[in-house]
């Protein structure tokens, strides 16, 4: 580890030697690139690497490290782990240009005529503060990314000392920066379920500091020489406790742990006599509150003793199979409750129903599989394989059961028993093996990187079918008997073959490669050559081909081995897992449509949902993902400590149940507000906005300007600009969209001619100020525009032909940062970084004037009934404010608080009842008028900068700088408002309970006490 770490540009060398060298003569480890990376390694990471291991991050703000991309990712690295960031100024530079985080910093100056040994000591200063803290938050750091590069392997976890020292770090960190990173925690609480999993400790064994404080409330309620008030007090630290940890379980994705949390401390909080401050009862009712509403968990089975290999729903969804390398299979009901327990003699890797859902078959590394019986448990066939089975799987009709090895064999054989055909499908382990739904085709996946499919029907009578291509291009297939003669050539049936129609059904973009929402989709064409060998090509060309039957396909397109594929319901489209950190999405021509790209490590599973619209997959990197069949990521769920083996979503879709490397099998809901993230912006997403007829505009750091159909599917266009652009909105009648920008410039685009042109140029451009434009304004009738500068002017220009008609000069400081017309065009409100509200004439008169913040006011937006004027600022709060006849009431009519950081962006519904709020704790937060928080939605992993309601009122977008824009359905928004509003604490625990009963009736890794948690509660 270091002391600091220097960000530089090039140009300021000279400076940066003269401050290593102080650093060096008081004895500080300093990590500068000049001399730490070297001239063979991967220069980023190793970057990277130098950031996430020193204390500080010191920035040298010059006009040429704002210019700089390298210095700009730097910063942003350091940002995302959270580091104490120290901005030092060596050459005078604008403040609005400057990385909103290091803005709000207080700067050190070693300007040249600044005194260097005085400036020197004051960073000396700043870096000595809080230093202990500084350096477990490091050194916890450094090994929670080991952790996590190494699959999150439950042996790098911390233990003992280590552990209790990080538990008690994490409980003092509020209010100290730098702050704890997500991962962090997830580390620690990682360390501590492996703790309790060792141990067999219960809600005494959780960490985090707070084992202590509700341990010793349990004994200080139970010691009757303790005082009253001691006693109170221990109650209250305990229910502090408690709500905390169900807060941070939440930020992990253990929901159930979190409900049962939050749900012990409400209890503690009603059946306690003592006197509860207002602020705790708030805190512990709305903690549950959203442990309720936002759980996904419905249940954890928890039994095996090893790693779950496969999970299987039955066709009817009500009972789950598992195959563990405990030798077991489990039967288990959706409940929890453990129906059957099976045994081979060694692993067993795939479990499968038949049809019909009566019967079982299991596939062992013992080179049997085994079939049994659902409704007694009976043992019905035992197949012997001659090799270690990998795969197996029925027939839709349920008369074939096939399976695949070792050795790259595949077997068919009938329900009784019988060998019906074997053959060599692949030169190495055969992986995983389906048939087609309408039986006609089976898939097989192999560590040799192929997928093939093959003809069941030609398989069973011994022909061998060839696909080739003719002259045409037509995919015909070359039928030849066992004696050799060759039958007329056949066309494949297209039943079978997505034709251009479907995917353009799926994605008009589907075609001809190319990028659709930002990922890319991969060819075969398009694979290196170099990667593949001779034999290789040889058998992509069918010139090698293995002796029996033959592939009707072969799909090359994965660069490591493929472990797992599906169909999708129709059986028009395949997808595959790989250890090449993707997945893909096939037509059974062969060509990939998608390549989903979003895991850190080996992709093992993936499946589609019974409608065909969503896939989920499982990886070593512990996550599942949930993603559309256009190939954009919708959810990711974490909570699993180790390698998530597989996946499968319930019959009726609503369910998706994984299977870990952790030993548990975890069911979860997908059903919920997510409807679309939106997938494509290279950098931080800063304005995002709705035309009227419910297009979708979004802008970006990265020089981009986007626009989206409604459902945010697709992509409908990207246009390039010479500078990043700060906002965007459309005129009223949706014509044209006018984008503010970093270059000073104010840009107007025709709508329909981005959307019909390949090469598009702005229409007008807006020239006058002389720093970022932040924001703008555009009046009812379309024919005015007001902007906001950092450069602390409001202007107002004529839309028709971009003319300046004034400048407000110096009316915020340092800047302003929004404006808005009054609903009838006579008014424009400001608002800056003084926190004051200010109400001026179009023609320049200041009407109104007062504070209305005590800290920068970023966005304002007035309600569509035009009653209401909302306000957001760095203060962690929106206001409220009564629009009337021309002038506001300066008290506010709601304080909204509940963000723990700035709110950016704030907009209303289109019925004005709800207000969406948009903050820099990565949360989207629902209120409604009179001040209560309805619902908090975390999608993002990063600063939520932008907020926007579609016109008919459906959809919700939120942009952040995480890259991403999420679509959420206004509809189940609503019904979650609806449910949770005027909802008491005595509803809340009896939701709560509600939902934690099968878990807590059924798992056994669970005390009496915790199980009665819910005791009494209906």
């Amino acid at each position: 580890m270091t002391d600091v770490f220097i960000s530089y540009s090039r140009r300021n060398k000279t400076f940066v030697q003269k401050l290593n060298q102080a650093f060096q003569a008081v004895d500080r480890d300093v990590w500068v690139d000049w001399e730490d990376i070297p001239l063979n390694a991967d220069w980023r990471q190793e970057i990277y690497r130098g950031i996430e291991a020193t204390d500080n991050f010191i920035f040298v703000l010059s006009p040429d490290s704002m210019a700089s991309q390298v210095c700009g990712e730097e910063v942003e690295h350091a940002i995302v782990n959270n580091k104490r960031l120290i901005p030092i100024v060596c050459q005078e530079v604008s403040y609005n240009e400057v990385h909103p985080e290091l803005a709000k910093l207080n700067w050190i100056f070693f300007r040249e005529e600044d005194d260097f040994d005085i400036a020197f000591s004051k960073l000396l200063d700043t870096i000595d503060t809080d230093l202990d803290h500084v350096r477990t938050h490091t050194r916890l750091l450094k090994r929670a990314i080991e952790w996590d590069e190494k699959k999150r392997n439950p042996s790098f976890t911390l233990r003992g000392i280590d552990l209790k020292n990080a538990g008690q770090w994490l409980s003092e960190s509020e209010g100290k920066q730098p702050q704890p990173t997500p991962l962090h925690t997830q580390y620690i609480f990682a360390s501590d379920r492996q703790k309790m999993k060792r141990q067999s400790m219960t809600l005494g064994g959780v960490v985090i500091g707070l084992v202590a404080t509700i341990v010793l409330a349990a004994i200080a309620v139970k010691e009757r020489a303790v005082a009253v008030e001691e006693r109170n007090h221990a109650r209250r630290q305990s229910v502090r406790a408690l709500t905390a940890l169900s807060e941070a379980r939440q930020l992990t994705d253990d929901g159930l742990e979190a409900l049962q949390y939050a749900v012990q401390a409400s209890r503690n909080l009603k059946d306690s006599e003592a006197n509860f401050p207002k602020d705790l009862i708030d805190q512990t009712t709305e903690t549950l509150r959203e442990a309720v509403y936002n759980i996904q968990e419905r249940n954890r089975f928890d039994g095996h003793e090893d790693q779950v290999n496969r999970i299987a729903f039955s066709p009817d969804g009500e009972l789950i199979a598992s195959a563990s390398d405990d030798n077991t299979v489990r039967i288990w009901k959706r409940n929890g409750e453990v129906l059957h327990i099976w045994q081979h003699d060694d692993n067993i890797r795939r479990v499968a129903f038949a049809p019909d859902g009566k019967t079982v078959a299991s596939a062992s590394k013992d080179e049997t599989v085994k079939l049994w019986r659902i409704e007694d448990g009976t043992l019905l066939n035992t197949f012997e394989h001659g090799a270690r089975v990998r795969a197996v799987r029925f027939s839709p009709d349920g008369e074939l059961i096939a399976s695949g090895d070792d050795d790259g064999k595949i077997r068919l054989w009938t329900f009784e028993g019988r060998l019906l055909e074997t053959f060599t499908a692949h030169r190495s382990e055969l992986n995983d093996v389906v048939f087609s739904p309408n039986g006609k085709l089976l898939a097989t996946t192999s560590h040799d990187l192929r997928v093939k499919l093959w003809d069941v029907e030609a398989i069973l009578n011994d022909n061998v079918e060839v696909q080739t291509e003719n002259d045409e291009g037509n995919n015909n297939v070359e039928t030849q008997t066992e004696n050799g003669d060759e039958t007329t050539p056949e066309v494949i049936s297209e039943e079978d073959v997505l034709d251009a129609e479907d995917l353009k059904a799926l994605d008009p973009e589907v075609e001809s490669g190319g990028e659709v929402a930002g990922l890319e989709v991969t060819d075969l064409d398009e694979l290196p050559e170099d990667e593949l060998s001779e034999e290789d090509l040889a058998e992509e060309s069918n010139l090698a081909l293995l002796d029996g039957p033959q592939p009707k396909q072969v799909l090359m397109g994965h660069r490591d081995k493929v472990w797992d594929i599906d169909f999708s319901p129709d059986g028009k489209l395949l997808a595959t897992a790989s250890s090449d950190n993707t997945a893909i999405i096939w037509n059974l021509e062969g060509k990939p449509l998608r390549q989903l790209k979003a895991h850190s490590n080996w992709v093992r599973s993936v499946s589609f949902s019974p409608d065909g619209k969503v896939l989920v997959t499982g990886s070593d990197d512990n996550t599942v993902k949930l993603w559309s069949v256009s190939g954009i990521l919708l959810k990711t769920f974490i909570g699993h400590d180790a390698s998530v083996r597989s996946v499968d979503f319930a019959p009726d879709g609503k369910t998706i149940a994984s299977g870990s490397d952790d030993s548990t099998i975890r069911l979860r809901s997908v059903e919920g507000a997510v409807v679309e993230i939106l997938q494509g912006h290279r950098s931080g997403i800063k304005g995002v906005r709705f035309s009227p007829d419910n297009l979708i505009a979004s802008v970006s750091t990265d020089n981009t300007l986007k626009i989206w159909n409604r459902d945010g599917a697709r992509l409908l266009r990207s246009v390039e600009y010479e500078s990043g652009m700060r906002n965007v909105n459309f005129t009223p009648d949706g014509q044209f969209m006018i984008t503010a920008g970093y270059d000073n410039i104010l840009q107007m685009w025709d709508l329909q001619t981005i959307l019909m042109q390949d090469s598009v140029e702005p229409m007008r451009r807006f020239v006058g100020h002389t720093s970022t434009v932040k924001n703008l304004s555009i009046s009812p009738d379309s024919q005015l525009m007001a902007s906001a500068g950092a450069d602390g002017t409001m202007r107002l220009w004529q839309v028709s032909d971009g003319q300046l008609l004034q400048t407000f000069e110096d009316i915020h400081e340092p800047e302003v940062t929004d404006v808005s017309f009054s609903p009838d065009g006579s008014r424009i409100v400001s608002v800056g970084g003084d926190g004051r509200l200010k109400v001026w004439s179009i023609e320049g008169e200041l009407m109104q004037e007062f504070q209305a913040h005590e800290d920068w006011i970023n966005a304002l937006y007035f309600s569509p009934d035009n009653s209401l004027l909302a306000t957001a600022s760095g203060d962690k709060t929106i206001r409220l404010w009564q629009w009337n006849e021309g002038q506001f009431e300066t008290t506010p009519v709601a304080v909204l608080e509940g963000h723990t950081d700035w709110v950016w962006d704030v907009t209303f519904s289109q019925d004005s009842r709800i207000v969406a709020s948009a903050g820099k704790d990565n949360t989207v937060r629902l209120w409604d008028t009179q001040g209560k928080l309805l619902k908090t939605l975390a999608a993002h992993r990063n600063w939520v900068r932008a907020v926007s309601f579609s016109p008919d009122g459906q959809k919700l977008a939120s942009g952040s700088a995480d890259k991403t824009i999420v679509l959420w359905d206004v509809d189940s928004l609503e019904k979650m408002e609806q449910s949770s509003d005027d909802i008491g604490l005595d509803r809340l625990l009896a939701l709560g309970c509600n939902w934690l009963s099968d878990y807590l009736a059924t798992n056994p890794k669970l005390t009496e006490a915790e199980k009665s948690v819910c005791q009494g509660i209906e």
